[in-house]
């Protein structure tokens, strides 16, 4: 298993810094300019989580404009682009008149598909003051000789009635005329050089924060979000912080219904998915960054992709300091 996961970072790397070049967007390997179906690929669970999901909607979007696009999903994301109005697609099409657009990082299992646009969603290759989704949809906009006419590069979000954020309200046994943030202290995933005794560090960091937060906003209760794995693998003690334990009770549907509902105010954790549905619902986020990144190095991420937006309509996000 080893052997087989260096070969496929080799053949990515290969790809990318020698064939490619490491600044580069977009990466096509195929053999037609204008196709007639659009296809995204975003099912690997693996390498496109729930949060870098939401990153190719704005772009889908502005693609449906020129070309027939559908999406071939994560599961769980599935509801998402459904909702929006999207064809979801089961399978990758071997019609030579479609086009699949799946993440550089895929470079190896989709090899021997004969058009694949690879994107590299890198803020590094952002220019000062720029937005990462800008640039990608930009980047995708050269390749096919289209003007990037989107006003804004804002993931839409699935709207749901009052009626439906209530029920769901009820279901969690939560205060119709509450206050409430929403806390989660787990990171999904970390780079080479971050150790386990790091990011159990700063989640110590994180919780001190909220801590302090609730200190001051008493009349905010908290919900803790989280998987069941989180849940049995966490043994800290949060009583005198959380109020509502959801772990290992929420669907990814729920989870959009929450942040939507007007009694939640905001967000307090790591710069994962639940940031994302924040920032789509415009809601305030307090996020501290996971660790292996200078101050210098998070100050960029912020505002070219927590902040994400080349739009102004979002609400303060705020980089919770980690000395």
């Amino acid at each position: 298993m080893k052997f087989r996961s260096l070969i496929e970072k080799s053949y990515y790397r290969f790809y990318k810094y020698f064939i490619a070049g490491k600044d580069s967007q977009c990466f096509y390997k195929g053999r037609i300019d204008t196709p007639k179906q659009v296809i995204f690929y975003l099912a690997d669970k693996k390498i496109v989580h729930l949060g870098d999901t939401l990153w190719f909607e704005p772009i889908a979007r502005f693609l449906s404009g020129h070309f027939d696009v559908s999406i071939y999903p994560n599961p769980a994301m599935e509801l998402y682009f459904t909702k929006l109005g999207y064809k979801i697609s089961s399978r990758l099409t071997t019609d030579e008149q479609a086009i699949v657009i799946a993440p550089i990082e895929l470079m190896f299992k989709l090899r021997n598909l004969k058009n694949v646009l690879f994107l590299s969603f890198d803020y590094r290759s952002v220019t000062s003051g720029g937005k990462l989704i800008n640039s990608m949809i930009n980047a995708v906009a050269r390749h096919f000789n289209l003007n990037s006419d989107l006003a804004d590069g804002k993931y839409r979000a699935p709207l749901y009635t009052s009626t439906q954020i209530d029920e769901n309200f009820k279901k969690f046994n939560l205060q119709q005329d509450g206050k409430y943030i929403i806390f989660n202290n787990y990171i999904d995933s970390w780079g080479k050089h971050t150790t386990l005794e790091m990011v159990n560090e700063y989640a110590k960091i994180l919780i001190n924060y909220a801590k302090n937060y609730k200190e001051k906003n008493k009349n905010i209760k908290f919900i803790h979000t989280g998987s069941t794995i989180d849940k049995d693998k966490d043994d800290t003690l949060l009583d005198d912080l959380i109020d509502i334990d959801l772990r290992g009770k929420t669907t990814i549907e729920d989870l959009f219904m929450l942040v939507q509902a007007p009694q939640v105010v905001g967000y307090i954790g790591f710069d994962t998915f639940l940031l994302h549905l924040s920032n789509m619902y415009n809601k305030q986020s307090q996020i501290l960054l996971r660790p292996g990144h200078s101050d210098e190095v998070n100050q960029k991420i912020k505002d070219a992709v927590l902040v994400p937006y080349f739009s102004n309509k979002y609400p303060e996000l705020v980089l919770i300091n980690h000395d």
